[in-house]
């Protein structure tokens, strides 16, 4: 990102602007994907995250993350205080009002267990978009396709310490951009 923290927290409007020409796309997706594609609720979930973050923008620590990182720890966190709400409402509602009711049963909501493990699939996958191709690729073929250090050199063309260099630079810097999200206080973890 190219406006700096200074900036931000001095809110300059034209840092803020270039934040958010840079990140609102891959932003609003990331929300958009989160609320199962109801863009009403990703177009108001979005505008509160980014005056979350301009409200909060004094509390944001570059040396325990990155700002885009910090920013969709703070639209998951709405997406799931969102969804939260929404389900301790519906266990307030009354049983005449499901008797009464002609709309389907299902409410459409996730069970909590299935929306989080979906939150943080999106979580990680936003997180790896970040990373450039060759560090997504070198995690890719590690730890997905499950390739030792020798077959990556191999298949990459590279040495095998050029391969283990960019698999410690890769999993520092997605650490970094998973932080927000795995530290939250919420979250128990």
């Amino acid at each position: 990102m190219a406006a700096s923290v200074d900036e931000l927290k001095a809110r300059q409007p034209s840092a803020w602007k270039q934040a958010c020409n840079e990140l609102a796309p891959r932003l609003y997706a990331f929300i958009l994907h989160l609320v199962r594609r109801d863009q009403r609720l990703a177009e108001e979930l979005h505008q509160e995250t980014w005056l979350a973050a301009l409200d909060g923008i004094d509390g944001f620590e570059s040396q325990r993350g990155e700002f885009s990182a910090w920013l969709f720890a703070i639209a998951r966190n709405l997406v799931v205080n969102h969804y939260r709400r929404a389900s301790r409402q519906s266990r307030e509602r009354p049983l005449e009002a499901y008797i009464n009711d002609s709309s389907p049963q299902s409410d459409g909501m996730l069970p909590p267990e299935i929306l989080e493990k979906l939150e943080r699939i999106e979580v990680v996958r936003a997180a790896l978009l970040e990373l450039s191709d060759d560090q997504r690729d070198v995690l890719t073929r590690k730890y997905i396709c499950g390739l030792s250090v020798n077959e990556i050199a191999l298949y990459t063309h590279r040495s095998p310490k050029a391969v283990e260099s960019l698999l410690t630079r890769s999993r520092e810097k997605l650490r970094g951009l998973l932080r927000w999200y795995f530290a939250a206080p919420d979250r128990g973890e």
